[in-house]
């Protein structure tokens, strides 16, 4: 992970970004920990029988593969309330230490005993929400969200190592529970593309060359994001009606080169220049050339005919 780190936050981006990316062997792990669901959740569908799964302490891999086979079975922990049910029995009430994996206490006596793995469990799930977009009640934001308060102590949901740490220092009562947040009425993290009544089993795709980096997670800069000031500047303020503002600002703008052409494929005066990007556009602009050009012909040569018509009839009053 610390790897994973280092090569997101070099600037500017290495030129050697896959083979960098690749040499973390984050996305590896994760095709692993899915595997390893997919297996558990295969012999509980399809063959019928019980399995056992246990790591050496039995709260860092063992929640990771077994809550990621029940969101494979179970279509009820992707909806919200299902997902919070999966977070505070297979992780919080099992003891997995948040305080030492996220480096919350103040005195850690092994910096070792850090280690993302819930955050990986979460990077598996966007995993699975992105092969499967419309069977998960929640969205991305709902994930990322997650991520930013398992490390910002703002809540004291994932504070302390253990449901014992928790009610001795009274956690409960002092602090707020992320689920306020998250909950099931905030339509921000309400995914719309999700379709309720599905029984699927999901059986997704666990090849490396499948996943991809959570960008929203270790790559926040190149996500999505509102306008920036320099986004901003093509806008003139309120009330501004300087014309060299205006002009800078068109400028600026990009243009099109097909309309360039229409304007001056319809203008007499000034012969088509560029081909349209549309041919019949073209063809039809060029009639449009002739058509104006054989008018203005017949225009001129109708002048001198009026001309002396009118001074005949003069003569003739004379």
């Amino acid at each position: 992970f610390q790897y994973l780190r280092a090569v997101c936050s070099q600037v500017p981006d290495p030129s050697n970004w896959l083979s960098a990316l690749e040499s973390t062997k984050w996305l590896q792990h994760l095709s692993v920990m899915l595997k390893a669901a997919v297996l558990v959740s295969g012999a509980v569908d399809r063959e019928g029988r019980p399995v056992l799964v246990h790591c050496s302490d039995g709260w860092d891999r063992t929640p990771q593969i077994v809550a990621l086979a029940k969101i494979l079975l179970d279509p009820y922990y992707r909806t919200m309330e299902g997902f919070q049910v999966l977070v505070e029995s297979d992780w919080l009430d099992f003891g997995h230490k948040f305080g030492d994996r996220c480096g919350h206490q103040e005195k850690v006596e092994d910096q070792n005993e850090q280690c993302p793995v819930f955050l990986q469990w979460l990077d598996a799930v966007h995993q699975l929400l992105k092969q499967f977009p419309c069977l998960f009640e929640f969205n991305e934001a709902f994930l990322v969200k997650l991520v930013q308060h398992t490390y910002s102590c703002l809540y004291g949901t994932f504070l302390g190592n253990s449901p014992c740490e928790r009610e001795m220092h009274n956690i409960y009562k002092r602090t707020c529970s992320v689920w306020s947040l998250l909950r099931a009425g905030n339509k921000n993290f309400h995914n719309l593309l999700y379709m309720p009544g599905s029984e699927q089993v999901l059986h997704p795709v666990c090849h490396v060359r499948a996943l991809h980096v959570w960008t929203a997670v270790y790559l926040p800069a190149s996500s999505p994001h509102p306008l920036g000031q320099d986004d901003m500047d093509i806008y003139p303020p309120p009330g501004s009606q300087s014309q060299e503002f205006s002009g800078r600002c068109l400028d600026r703008l990009p243009k099109t080169r097909s309309m360039d052409d229409l304007l001056s494929a319809c203008d007499s005066s000034s012969p088509l220049t560029r081909t349209s990007s549309d041919p019949n556009l073209n063809n039809h602009c060029q009639e449009v050339r002739v058509g104006l050009e054989a008018r203005h012909t017949t225009a001129e040569g109708a002048e001198p005919h009026l001309g002396e018509g009118s001074a005949g009839a003069a003569g003739e009053a004379r």
